[in-house]
């Protein structure tokens, strides 16, 4: 028993830790782009489902003694496949980024993910058999604590300490561990396949198909109530980063508790809460003012009540356990089909959060029609029932007036695979007539709409930021000369840095979203007004500047670094190896400025520490909030091979100090955010 509940806890654990594990490692080598971790969500997904489909077709076996040889040899064939070492070499084949990303994770890691994936359903099967227990099911619970504990391990206990290189190999010696516990399972099972197989029976009952179709509707509609939850509290209401931990661990919660102590589900208890929390979100911060702490609250709390009932309905719909790998089957295939419709299909077919809305409104729809009915008498449905229809109706109503009400501001709304983002149209027939353009509750810039404010350079990038001095000592050291500025920007936003650039300039923004580029030129007159000369890459910038300095140094005077102020840190662009490519591309006298003005991380200490260790000077310039309405307060630290940009800082009142420092330097290999995220 001890090896069964080992294996089934240790290949869950295992699991969670590799995924943010490879996706990282993988990182340097295809950028930040929504295909790279699109790619590497489709490709887990699928094994898993391979996985579960592995163990469901290994149980159609006729003996025992056969399950346990097949699975046996697998296990010993995954061996062979450690130490685990990203084929790193794939990455530069020249076929579609996705399935060159497929080959290499494929060839990395699909046996082992396989095996870890069939290990829950197949040992419940096994143990079910072999010791005639009531108990699998509850493994299930077990399963799902050790993706509990492996989610919190990796940021908390590996990240910190160790070096993605030793991460692998500790994560390559656990799975040996996990190997050695389920080849035992396997060795008991095939001891007692003779008096099995003499008391398995051919009259199974089939599985209604009503209850196959609810298996797949409940896990699908959790799935994508975690994942829209988790998107719309990250750009409405806090974009901390690692904050995405918190509704997936409540997500693997619900399913320990209805699976382990299913009677701590009662139904009518769960659907009141989720209906008023329902209610609460579409209505409350649209009409009040709620604290930080009350929306994340009430966020949490509507995620962990809509996976109580989905979760709860599903245990109660469990098969007899002679079908217990094809529900397994089914569940992951519901979860599957969730999360590919909420990251592939609805950015497509969406531009609102509707796919978070239609989650909410088809559990509240279910838990009317089915647990309600089931649960209550003859008389208390004639009354409820009704009631509770009224309710969802009047829910949804609600829902279509304040979405209607929202949208008054927009002028334009866009959703796609790295997010949602609005412009908004402001003071419309006054002198101040502005545009905005925000994802969320983060400011992206903004632009005034008469001629003669259009050129401002505004919010973060105004003359006197950090950004704004240090174009005005490359100026001052030039004035003389008949040179004209070359500048390098990683992140395009509105294009307001273009509203820097003089005559004879050259900017080159390096832009991932191409939807970003569509919206600078079309709603916003930077670019088009800008005396400099302006090209637009759509690529990641740290790969799409490696590439160039193949070819030979883009000798720029500034390199821009604007890509932080989201919920998601491209960690790939603050590392050493990044650096060096900036520095590669830098003239001799050359500065790189990096925006970063954050609520959620303070990025000061890494970059301060990385610009020591490599001998460069590193000065702060933080604009405070100004009276001028188009300026936003802002933090800017320039890096430099010379010194002189920070006297010119001090002369222009435009030097900033700080006490924080950091010994980490972060590198490919070792970087993490836990420490520096403003909690």
């Amino acid at each position: 028993m001890i090896a069964f509940s080992a294996s089934i806890f240790l290949s869950a654990f295992l699991l969670f830790i590799i995924q943010p594990l490879l996706a990282k490692t993988l990182l340097p080598l295809f950028g930040g782009s929504p295909a790279v971790w699109l790619s590497n969500l489709v490709f887990y997904q699928t094994a898993l489902l391979i996985g579960y489909a592995y163990a469901y077709f290994v149980t159609k076996l006729s003996r025992l003694s056969w399950q346990a040889t097949v699975h046996f040899t697998l296990l010993a064939f995954s061996l062979l496949l450690l130490p685990i070492t990203p084929a790193t070499e794939l990455s530069l084949l020249t076929w579609w980024q996705p399935l060159t990303i497929f080959a290499v994770l494929g060839s990395t890691l699909l046996i082992p993910v396989i095996v870890l994936s069939a290990t829950s359903p197949l040992l419940q099967y096994w143990y079910y058999h072999s010791y005639h227990s009531d108990f699998p099911y509850r493994y299930y619970a077990l399963s799902n604590l050790g993706s509990l504990l492996g989610l919190f391990a990796f940021p908390l206990l590996l990240e910190p300490f160790l070096g993605l290189k030793i991460q692998l190999t500790t994560w390559s010696i656990g799975y040996t561990l996990f190997t050695t516990a389920c080849a035992l399972c396997a060795f008991i099972t095939f001891k007692q396949h003779q008096v099995i197989s003499k008391e398995r029976t051919n009259n199974k009952t089939k599985v209604p198909r009503l209850n196959i179709f609810s298996w797949l509707l409940l896990t699908a509609l959790s799935s994508a109530l975690l994942l829209t939850t988790t998107q719309v509290m990250m750009q409405n209401v806090i974009g901390l980063p690692l904050l995405w931990v918190i509704p997936l661990a409540l997500y693997l919660i619900s399913f320990i508790i209805v699976f382990y102590q299913p009677r701590l589900y009662v139904s009518w208890a769960w659907i009141s809460l989720f209906f008023l929390l329902t209610a609460g979100i579409i209505y409350l911060p649209t009409h009040h003012q709620l604290t930080l702490a009350i929306q994340v609250l009430a966020y949490t709390l509507l995620l962990f009540s809509g996976c109580m009932i989905c979760h709860g309905e599903l245990y109660r719909l469990k098969p007899d356990k002679q079908h217990l790998t094809f529900y397994y089957l089914m569940v992951a295939l519901g979860g599957v089909l969730g999360g590919l419709f909420v990251n592939l299909v609805s950015p497509l077919i969406f531009n609102e959060w509707w796919d978070f809305y239609g989650a909410l409104l088809l559990i509240l729809l279910y838990a009317i029609f089915v647990p309600m009915r089931q649960d209550l008498n003859i008389l208390s449905n004639r009354i409820v029932m009704p009631l509770s229809l009224l309710a969802f109706f009047g829910i949804a109503t609600l829902l279509i007036v304040n979405i209607k009400e929202a949208h008054r501001e927009f002028i334009f709304v866009h959703r796609n695979f790295l997010g949602k983002f609005e412009i908004v149209e402001r003071y419309k027939n006054e002198n101040r007539h502005l545009l905005i353009l925000r994802n969320g509750n983060i400011l992206h810039g903004q632009q005034y709409l008469e001629a003669q404010k259009r050129s401002l350079p505004t919010t973060y990038y105004s003359q006197k930021s950090g950004l704004g001095v240090a174009i005005d000592f490359l100026r001052y050291n030039i004035i003389n000369t008949s040179q004209h500025l070359r500048i390098g920007a990683i992140g395009l936003g509105t294009g307001t840095i273009a509203a820097l650039g003089h005559k004879g300039d050259f900017i080159r923004f390096y832009e991932i979203d191409p939807d970003i580029e569509k919206v600078a030129n079309e709603y916003f007159y930077y670019l088009r007004d800008s005396a400099a000369k302006i090209e637009i890459d759509i690529n990641d910038g740290r790969l799409a500047l490696a590439k160039e300095l193949h070819q030979g140094s883009q000798q720029y005077d500034l390199i821009v670094v604007d890509a932080f102020n989201g919920d998601a840190i491209p960690l790939h662009l603050l590392t050493k190896e990044a650096l060096d490519i900036y520095l590669g591309h830098l003239k001799q006298n050359g500065i790189l400025a990096f925006h970063i003005s954050s609520r959620y991380v303070d990025l000061y200490p890494p970059l301060q520490a990385l610009a020591a260790q490599m001998g460069l000077f590193s000065y702060l310039s933080y604009q405070p909030p100004s009276d001028d309405p188009w300026i936003a307060h802002s933090e800017w630290l320039l890096i430099s091979r010379q010194s002189e940009i920070g006297l010119f800082l001090y002369n222009k009142n435009a030097l900033s100090f700080r006490n924080v420092r950091m010994n980490d330097v972060w590198t490919d290999d070792f970087n993490y955010l836990l420490p520096i995220i403003r909690w």
